[in-house]
């Protein structure tokens, strides 16, 4: 009968000294990986352990708070009426006190000089950026009124003017002067640099009636203060001139006095007509301080 090879017994091979050594060095291979190699293969094809949780990020650092600003520096105290007659730097006029002058704070320094009939008051505040900032009042009962342009009159207690201050005069490079109304009467001035200031006590030298124009005229004669000071000279003016000639008080004679000031301010005497129509300022500019 003849075998085939599905009826021939078979065969277990026991591995002989060759495959012991292979499997053997094999064994030895992989039992000397590295441990972390070993975890990472592992982790690798279980996936991630659940359960284990990542420890906790450090916490940011707190924000740093934010710097508080510096204070603003405080403003001087602005001195009252009373402090600057007491403290302050006379102006005087033909021996007579018009004004008193006081720093608010540090600066300016303040000097008074004598020109004639005017004193001239100066506030130098070391160069152009430097501060002016002063406080100035009257004598006692008197009281301050600054005018639109930064002139000053100065009034008694029963309303005579007693003199002004001219509008500040502004050195180079200077900012422009601000004047305003303070409490009892005071003014404070405040700017740059060098202002100067003139002051008076008269704005009238003399007047007198006559024949001119072709009938009754008041020839007006202002002082050299009166005809630059701006408005606080007109003012100036009309208050002696009214106190001393009060017929002089009408409507067509103070617009005449106003058109001079503007138009006319270096002529010897102003004329004042006041048989001349009242026509309001602008007209009486029109006709050259002459209407008809």
């Amino acid at each position: 009968m003849t075998r085939t090879r599905a009826d021939a017994p078979h065969r277990i091979r026991t591995p002989g000294p060759t495959t012991r050594a292979r499997v053997g060095r094999a064994a030895r291979a992989t039992s000397g990986l590295p441990v972390t190699l070993a975890l990472a293969v592992a982790l690798t094809g279980c996936g991630a352990l659940e359960g284990v949780v990542s420890p906790p990020a450090p916490p940011a650092p707190p924000a740093a708070s934010p710097a508080a600003p510096e204070p603003a520096p405080a403003a001087p105290t602005v001195p009252t009426a009373d402090a600057v007659r007491s403290s302050g730097t006379p102006v005087d006029v033909e021996g007579a006190t018009v004004l008193h002058v006081l720093a608010a704070g540090s600066a300016p320094a303040v000097r008074v000089e004598a020109d004639g009939s005017e004193a001239v008051l100066i506030l130098d505040a070391g160069d152009a950026a430097g501060v002016v900032d002063v406080v100035l009042a009257g004598p006692a009962g008197a009281t301050l009124e600054p005018q639109d342009d930064g002139s000053v009159v100065v009034l008694a207690a029963d309303g005579a003017f007693l003199g002004g201050a001219g509008r500040p005069l502004l050195g180079p490079g200077a900012a422009p002067a601000r004047v305003t109304a303070e409490e009892g009467g005071a003014v404070h001035l405040q700017g740059t640099g060098t202002i100067t200031v003139r002051v008076a006590a008269h704005a009238v030298l003399d007047t007198d009636w006559g024949e001119r124009e072709g009938g009754r005229s008041l020839a007006v004669e202002p002082s050299p203060w009166a005809r630059t000071a701006g408005m606080a000279g007109e003012v100036g003016v009309w208050a002696e001139l009214v106190r001393a000639v009060p017929e002089a008080d009408s409507p067509t004679m103070r617009d005449q006095l106003s058109c001079h000031v503007i138009g006319a301010p270096d002529k010897d005497t102003w004329n004042l007509e006041p048989w001349r129509p009242d026509v309001g300022l602008i007209m009486t500019l029109a006709a050259s301080c002459n209407a008809t």
